[in-house]
């Protein structure tokens, strides 16, 4: 038994994931505008610093520096920084243990014990700027997961959220798929055409034409597909309700994976199905 890759199940696996693609966006903009907001990037970033140095004047003394915290907020007022690089890390901290000896030697036992640690450390002297960089770049992979880990119950908990808000069943959105033809072909033919706009971007180029979210919103109502409360009835007990649900969660998990997976995916099924169309048959000679 061959499956056809041109045929219903691979264009609706397209359309579903052109659904989930435009979901991601939206979700990750929010994401990223409730970091923003809340400065969350920033405040894990201190917290990790605290956490590796183990001293709060230190840590404090390090992100006033003129290396690192360098952007200005609204009316000039200074905010800590959301990313510090490696080496402007190292030379900050020399730089403050040159200018003022007593900050590193009256720091916490915790922070002198790993610095002594370090290749090339000394009780009278800092390791070196190569050695100050790789504690830091093995510190900070470890707070990356930190941030990630919360972003992803974030990206969980606003993608339950949009679901229910939209009511966005991907089973119900399946059977309409397989049941209207017409609606599959408008569906597949939008995710092709974005599919080939992302070119080398991929999913970063898309975002930036999609940054808007109720541009992204106005992308799924033109879908056509059985989405938003419109003329829907709250499902009421009973089998009805566990496959509204189901359909719920399916899309929620969906679009916790994220825009670049389902861009990526986007495009190799499309790939797929064009490879799996039948040739036309030529006609016959003389015909």
């Amino acid at each position: 038994m061959s499956l056809d890759l041109g045929g219903p199940a691979i264009e609706i696996a397209i359309a579903l994931a052109f659904v989930f693609f435009l979901l991601s966006l939206i979700v990750s903009q929010v994401t990223e505008l409730i970091a923003g907001v809340l400065k969350l990037r920033a405040k894990n970033l201190r917290k990790g610093l605290e956490g590796m140095l183990g001293d709060q004047d230190v840590v404090k003394r390090l992100l006033s520096h003129p290396l690192v915290r360098t952007d200005l907020g609204k009316g000039g007022k200074r905010r800590d920084p959301s990313y510090i690089s490696p080496k402007n890390f190292a030379l900050t901290l020399r730089d403050l243990a040159e200018r003022e000896p007593t900050l590193i030697t009256k720091a916490s036992d915790a922070l002198t014990t790993q610095l002594r640690a370090l290749d090339g450390a000394s009780d009278n002297d800092l390791p070196g700027v190569s050695s100050l960089e790789k504690w830091f770049n093995e510190s900070m992979d470890r707070v990356s997961g930190w941030y990630k880990r919360r972003a992803q119950w974030l990206t969980l908990v606003l993608a339950a959220i949009l679901t229910i808000a939209l009511n966005v069943s991907a089973l119900r959105i399946a059977e309409q798929l397989s049941a209207e033809p017409t609606v599959r072909a408008a569906v597949v033919a939008k995710a092709e055409a974005a599919s080939e706009e992302g070119g080398d971007e991929g999913a970063e180029g898309l975002k930036q034409a999609g940054e808007n979210v109720e541009s992204a919103v106005d992308d799924l109502a033109a879908l056509d597909l059985p989405i938003f409360w419109i003329g829907e009835a709250v499902p009421e007990g009973g089998d009805e309700f566990l496959a509204t649900a189901f359909g719920w969660l399916i899309t929620i998990l969906a679009i916790s994976l994220g825009a670049p997976f389902w861009f990526d995916a986007l495009g190799k099924l499309s790939n797929l199905r064009m490879a799996g169309k039948k040739p036309k048959e030529k006609p016959a000679a003389g015909a």
